[in-house]
């Protein structure tokens, strides 16, 4: 499905997101606590806005972007002033290739509620990243609070799959919101990551709920 909408994937984002999406990457990639020679996890990376991004911020950090679909990380690519500090690789968050504490942190934007099994994905991430490194997630869900919860989860659920049907032939923005559906809400999600072995250091949300910044910590 993802392969299939690589081409218009980044536009749709754009357009969907009004360009915010943009301002919520850089304030997440700012919560890595990165520093020099650090190695740092881009997962789903997508079309690797994340990863250029970072590469361009910290001059000496190595990325590593992991993503099923090479559709759209080859998409990605032309953002890449450099491969030197990059490695892509096809790989899923369930199915993690790393040993244990070799990552300094890692990164998922708009991803993990694709994933077939969450708590396997960051019991994983746990084991990769050294104690004290950052796991960092953006993601969506249906906003539940505040007074304009109710126009944001219209237009998640009304406006923008019109939105990418008309723009795209494919599924991916009718799937949206059934994805955002069963994405637990903030409190639970913060459970989840707690019982993996992550601190919650901060839980922010975006667009009265309708996006959430989670920043957390791999126990000691």
């Amino acid at each position: 499905m993802f392969d299939g909408i690589a081409k218009r994937y980044d536009l749709l984002n754009r357009l969907t997101t009004f360009g915010i999406d943009r301002l919520w990457r850089q304030k997440a990639i700012g919560k890595l606590n990165l520093h020099s020679n650090h190695t740092v996890l881009d997962l789903a990376a997508g079309t690797l806005d994340i990863s250029a991004t970072i590469l361009k911020r910290y001059p000496s950090v190595r990325v590593i972007a992991a993503d099923p679909s090479k559709e759209m990380m080859k998409m990605g690519r032309t953002k890449l002033s450099s491969s030197s500090r990059i490695q892509l690789m096809a790989s899923v968050g369930e199915q993690l290739p790393f040993i244990d504490r070799s990552l300094d942190a890692a990164i998922i934007a708009f991803g993990i509620r694709n994933f077939a099994n969450r708590a396997q994905s960051l019991k994983q991430l746990a084991n990769a990243i050294r104690p004290g490194g950052r796991l960092v997630i953006l993601e969506l869900s249906i906003p539940q609070k505040g007074m304009l919860a109710p126009m944001a989860a219209l237009y998640i659920q009304k406006i923008i799959p019109l939105l990418g049907k008309l723009l795209s032939s494919e599924d991916e923005y009718a799937y949206l919101p059934e994805s955002m559906k069963h994405f637990p809400q903030p409190d639970f999600f913060q459970k989840e990551l707690q019982a993996a072995g992550f601190d919650v250091i901060e839980t922010t949300p975006f667009m009265s709920g309708a996006c959430t910044l989670f920043v957390s910590s791999r126990r000691n």
